[in-house]
Parts: structure tokens; C-alpha cells; sequence
């Protein structure tokens, strides 16, 4: 029991770090760990690891809307949400964008636990029928991007260019391609062009509670767990194309919905990675893969594993309430644009270290996209073509 406890609580810690500073994914604490296996096995034993991964994973996946929200350094689930929670932020709602994600989390791993616990095997016999679809799945969700813009030509050019760049810095040997495309797409292009119409920070209002619409919160993450479930069930399917599923299925969120979608698409997609792990013993995500070098778990785990998960998510969701609060008082001290000139300067500073002088290539001409998706008025949507193209040619 002090094991398990010491387990989690190292998890939530480092989760807090993955969770807040941008560029620092899970993925990499779970490749050092698995460098240092030799080590750790003589000072522990390794269900111990698998509940420092999960408990990791969790909390990351809780506080990773933070950055997004107040700093625009999106990892790959939480890029589409770049641009709606800055309308938040500049229209004195940060802090209510934060709280909804951590809604859609906390939603995300009690709706997530139920379906597992209860429907385990009847899901597995879905997975057939979604890997023989996927690539009609996808190229579904494509026709839906371009034709729901308010203008498909421009959508097709901006598609065609940042799926182009995606093709080229995904089958590169550049270490950490995302965070630049990624950050340039949705992050320093977005805050550059704040940056032109806004020149004061609105005072943050800090909302003890909030209003909640129960239909469209339940619809909204019903659409996450079948999306959720998707991704984590096909290889190469990742969390940013989870919410492209997901918004497909309920069109009409809002930004309200579409927070919510953003904060439960990593937590489903991790959870129901834990089943894809116990059930066919495969790996889709990299914590995951982790435990599957550290041993194979079999089916009597997933009920311990998704304890684990729950006391993770318990504890981060007060974590990520008193964070994002203090956070928020900080940024309202420093002016706009100071802070979103810090901001930029921090994602370039981050870059090379964690991409390589090539990283900051593609940060311009990703940036460089994303200021004209943002000039063309054309739906942020688009830019996600850069992960969802080059997967699409994979399964051709």
C-alpha cells in the first residue's frame, strides 16, 4: 500500500511538470524510464512503474489545457482548442475555459471507467469493423472539414499546405516534430495575431461555479468516448484526430462543447488504451508502451490500473483549479502584450533545444500558415490536415 501510494503520488508530481510546461510530453518521462529500467527495478518492482505511468498520464492529461489556454503551446489533443480557449482568455474567461476542459476530463474518466468496467468484451467486437473503415472514417471526416468551412477553396488550399507540411516534418528524422508544427499552426500564429488587435490583457473573472448545460455536456462526451475509443483501438490514430471524430458527431458544440470535447479526448484516449493493453495486448499510446517493456499485463489488471486512474484524476482535478487560478493572477500582473511577446519568444527559445535548428524552420512556415489561416478567416480546423493527411496516405 505505501508503494502504491508512493507510485502515485511521484506520477501526479511529474504529471504536474508534463502537464504545464510546454514541449515536455509524457512520452519523454516514459522513455527515461524505460532507459533507466535496470536501475529502478532494484529499488521497486513493476506494477509499482505501471501505476507511476498511469497516475502520470491522468494528471498530464488534466493540466495540459493550461498552456494551451493561457499560453497558446499546444501538444497534439489539445491544438484545436488553441483558438477557442484564447477567445476565452481575451474575453476575460480563462479560468472558465480551464474549468470546462476539467469538466470534460473528469467526465471523460468516470464515463471511460463505467464502459470498461461493463462493456469490456462486447467493445472488443467492434474492433474489426474499425480497422477495415478507418480510412473511410478519415476521409469522411475530411469532406466534413473542407464543406462546413465558410469558404471550401480557401479551406482546400490551407488544407493542402499544412498537410503538406505535416507529410514532410512526420516522415523526417526530427526529434519532437510536433511541438514546432504544432506551436506554429495553432500557437505562435494565433498569439501573433492577437498580438494586432489586442493590446490589454480583460481582467480575468474568476468563476466559483458555472453554468452547465447537462444535454449538451452528456452529448459532447458521448462523442468523445466513441471517438476516444476509436483512436485508441487503431494504430496511428492519435488524440488530435480523436476530436476530429468527435466533432463530427456533435457538430453544433459551441465553444462551450468544444472545451469540454478538448479536456476528454487525451483521458479517454488513455483509458481506453489501458483495454487495448489488457484485452489484445497492444500498445497505442506511449505510456502504454511503456508498461509493455516494463511486462504484460493481462485482463485482472485493468480493474487496478483504472483505480489508479480515478485517484489521479480525483486529485488532479483540485490541482488544476487552484493551478490555473494562480496562474491566472500572475499573467493579469504582466501586461498583454509583454506576455504574449514572452510567450512567443519561450516556444522559439524551446524549439531548438527540442527540435533541433530544423525545428525552427518549421515553426516559421507553420507559423507562417497559420497567419494565413487566421487573415483568410478560414476555420482553424484546416490546419489539423497535418496529421490527419499523413495518416490517411499511411493506410492507402
Amino acid at each position: 500500500m505505501i508503494t502504491f501510494t508512493i507510485a502515485i503520488s511521484i506520477g501526479i508530481l511529474c504529471g504536474i511538470i508534463t502537464g504545464l510546461i510546454p514541449g515536455i510530453h509524457v512520452n519523454l518521462i516514459a522513455t527515461l524510464l524505460i532507459a533507466s529500467l535496470p536501475t529502478l527495478l532494484k529499488l521497486t518492482d513493476p506494477l509499482s512503474l505501471s501505476f507511476f505511468l498511469i497516475s502520470l498520464s491522468i494528471t498530464h492529461s488534466f493540466l495540459d489545457s493550461i498552456p494551451s489556454i493561457y499560453l497558446g503551446a499546444p501538444d497534439a489533443s489539445q491544438a484545436l482548442g488553441v483558438l477557442p480557449g484564447h477567445r476565452y482568455l481575451i474575453n476575460g474567461k480563462g479560468f472558465h475555459a480551464v474549468k470546462l476542459t476539467l469538466i470534460g476530463s473528469l467526465g471523460a474518466i468516470i464515463i471511460s471507467i463505467t464502459t470498461l468496467i461493463l462493456f469490456s468484451p462486447l467493445i472488443l467486437f467492434i474492433v474489426p469493423f474499425l480497422q477495415t473503415y478507418t480510412l473511410y472514417l478519415l476521409i469522411l471526416v475530411v469532406i466534413w472539414m473542407i464543406l462546413s468551412d465558410n469558404n471550401p477553396l480557401i479551406a482546400i488550399i490551407i488544407f493542402t499546405l499544412a498537410g503538406t507540411l505535416g507529410v514532410i516534418v512526420l516522415n523526417s528524422s526530427l526529434s519532437n516534430p510536433l511541438f514546432p508544427m504544432l506551436s506554429g499552426l495553432f500557437g505562435t500564429s494565433t498569439l501573433l495575431y492577437s498580438l494586432k488587435e489586442n493590446t490589454t490583457l480583460p481582467e480575468q473573472i474568476i468563476s466559483k461555479k458555472i453554468p452547465l448545460n447537462y444535454k449538451l455536456t452528456i452529448h459532447v462526451l458521448a462523442a468523445g468516448a466513441i471517438a476516444g475509443l476509436t483512436t485508441a483501438i487503431l494504430p496511428g490514430v492519435g488524440a488530435g484526430i480523436a476530436a476530429l471524430f468527435a466533432m463530427l458527431l456533435a457538430p453544433k458544440m459551441g465553444d462551450y462543447g468544444f472545451m469540454i470535447l478538448i479536456g476528454s479526448i487525451n483521458t479517454f484516449n488513455f483509458t481506453y488504451s489501458l483495454l487495448t493493453l489488457t484485452y489484445l495486448e497492444k500498445a497505442r499510446n506511449g505510456a502504454v508502451l511503456a508498461i509493455t517493456q516494463i511486462f504484460l499485463p493481462t485482463k485482472e489488471y485493468l480493474l487496478p490500473y483504472l483505480s489508479t486512474a480515478l485517484i489521479a484524476a480525483s486529485i488532479s482535478t483540485l490541482l488544476g483549479l487552484i493551478l490555473a487560478k494562480k496562474i491566472i493572477h500572475i499573467m493579469q500582473s504582466i501586461p498583454y502584450s509583454t506576455l504574449t511577446i514572452t510567450i512567443i519568444l519561450l516556444i522559439v527559445i524551446l524549439t531548438p533545444f527540442l527540435s533541433g535548428i530544423q525545428g525552427l524552420f518549421i515553426l516559421i512556415t507553420s507559423t507562417s500558415i497559420g497567419l494565413l489561416t487566421a487573415a483568410t478567416k478560414t476555420r482553424r480546423i484546416q490546419n489539423m490536415a497535418c496529421i490527419i493527411l499523413p495518416v490517411i496516405l499511411f493506410l492507402i
